[in-house]
């Protein structure tokens, strides 16, 4: 696979995870304190679920990060 390729490959798996962070960082300033403060205890929990996977989505990122397009399953 030619450079060009994992360059654009790279480029737009930053671009994902860019998008990826700044939609995880709105829900979690803004919209899941408006949920919790309904003081719905399924919201609650429902919540807290979503922040665990917000956990595991960042870690998957920062893994990708680590790739730059080294990896050949990448490519």
């Amino acid at each position: 696979m030619g450079a060009k390729v994992k360059e654009k490959r790279s480029s737009q798996a930053e671009e994902i995870c860019e998008e990826l962070r700044i939609h995880a960082t709105v829900e979690e300033e803004i919209f899941y304190p408006a949920v919790k403060s309904v003081r719905d205890k399924q919201a609650g929990f429902d919540v807290e679920a979503a922040l665990q996977e917000h956990m595991q989505i960042k870690a998957a990122m920062d893994d990708i990060r680590k790739v730059e397009g080294q990896e050949p399953a990448f490519g």
